[in-house]
Formats: C-alpha cells, structure tokens, sequence
C-alpha cells in the first residue's frame, strides 16, 4: 500500500476561503516536532509527505521541516499569494518533487470575494505560477463551484501558456445535501473534454495519515476538526496504535470523491 502522510504545519492563513474546511487558527508546528513527523513516516513506511495548511509558505521552519524530511517524496500545496526568499532562488535548493497552487476563480472580484482578499492578489497569483512553473512540477488545484465553469475554462487556458504540467479538477461531498445542489455541474464536468480521466472512488482512509499542526493525527484531511476521526497524538501514542485506530473510523466514509486531471 502506498501510504502518504499530510502535514498541516500552520493552521494559519492570509486568505478566509469559503471552502476551507481546515479552519484558521494561530496554531502551527515547532521544530522541535519534526523528527516525530518522520519518525512516524518511517514506522508507518509512508514515503510521500504532502506539505499543507493553513497556508505553508508563511511557516518560518519550513525550509528546516523539508530539509529533515528530504529522503521522502515532498510536495507542496500553496494558495500561491506569497512566495518565501528560498523559493525565490535562481535554482530550486530543495526537494520538493511538486507544487500544487489552489485557484478556483480567475475573474478578479470573484476571487477576492471566495477569498477575502484584494482583487490585486490574483495578480500575484498567476505572476508566482508562472515563476514556479520554470523550476518545479506545477499543478493548479481547482474545485467545482456552483458559479466558476467559466473562471475553470480560462484557468486551464493560463495554465497552458504558464507551463503547468496540469489541471485537477475535484469535488469533494462533505454531506449527502451538498451531492444534490451540485448534482448537475458535475454532470457536465463529467462530459467535458478537459477531462482525461474521472475517478470516482471512496475516500482513501487508511492509505493517508494527517498530522494536525498540535501533532494530532486523523485519518481524513477533510475531518481534521472531527475528533471521531482523531486516531491519536505524536509523541503520546504509538504510531502502530494509530494506524490500528484506522479500522475504526472508516465505516464514518462520508461520501464519495469525484477527481478529474487535465494533463497539459
């Protein structure tokens, strides 16, 4: 089994998007935690680690956090608003194998609205997809919303002229409720062209741990404010304790991901 653990190393947050399910707290990882993240990922024998928030590039120790984890397979997923001085270097210093920057609307004041930042952000959004995309493996993260097909459409065409490897494009149902109003949108993604390939499956509990920013794990990114699916703590339990917990949890499965790539 391909184990990967997700590290929330900062619940902090520049911008207050309406989808995040994360939640924005001062709350964030101390370096003195970092060698129980890879202690875990080697008991457990997971050997892709996914860098996450909160918004990770605001994290002071991150470069520190990458250089002790630099054996595995590091990615990075970022709102793209701000870009640390390492990052800024002529040559890439360290091994990230992916950058991931999440963009769910490209029309300005649209943006700013789903995120709580100026129209000007998005500016600086695209400039630092373009910079990345020179020296990484770049992918834009973008979710279905009732009113962004259009804002998708003129992603995928920047991403093209960017130098993006691709597109994801996901939904992710949280509550049965939720399947329904969005029933339709993604039907018509379903039949869409950009599409090179639909993957509707059960969530991956049990393949991917997360490490909250208090050292908590879940078995669910998107539970990680659901003590029913807290498996344990860093540094209190046994890594075998957690990865036991996992059979517990995964009858709470809360729906179904919808998943499509559009490789450039």
């Amino acid at each position: 089994m391909d184990l990967t653990v997700g590290v929330l190393v900062t619940r902090r947050c520049q911008s207050s998007c309406k989808h995040c399910f994360v939640g924005k707290r001062n709350v964030e990882l101390s370096s003195t935690d970092f060698s129980l993240i890879l202690n875990f990922c080697k008991e457990i024998g997971a050997h892709k680690v996914k860098i996450l928030g909160g918004e990770p590039l605001i994290f002071s120790e991150l470069q520190t956090l990458i250089d002790i984890l630099a054996d595995l397979q590091i990615s990075i997923t970022t709102n793209g608003i701000f870009l640390p001085s390492w990052l800024l270097n002529e040559e890439p210093l360290l091994p990230i194998e992916q950058v991931n920057v999440s963009l769910h609307y490209f029309e300005p004041k649209r943006y700013s609205s789903f995120t709580s930042m100026p129209d000007k952000a998005l500016d600086t959004v695209k400039k630092n997809i373009i910079f990345l995309a020179k020296k990484y493996n770049v992918w834009v993260n973008t979710c279905i919303m009732p009113d962004n097909q259009s804002d998708i459409d003129s992603i995928i065409e920047f991403s093209k002229e960017s130098g993006v490897q691709g597109v994801k494009i996901s939904h992710l149902v949280l509550e049965n409720s939720a399947k329904n109003n969005f029933e339709m949108k993604i039907n018509e993604f379903h039949n869409n062209a950009y599409f090179e390939s639909i993957h509707e499956h059960k969530c991956l509990v049990g393949q991917r741990y997360v490490i909250d920013s208090n050292l908590d794990v879940f078995g669910c990114i998107a539970h990680v404010n659901n003590k029913s699916f807290r498996l344990g703590k860093l540094g209190v339990d046994s890594s075998l304790s957690i990865v036991k917990k996992v059979s517990s949890i995964k009858k709470q499965y809360h729906d179904k991901c919808i998943l499509g790539e559009y490789r450039l």
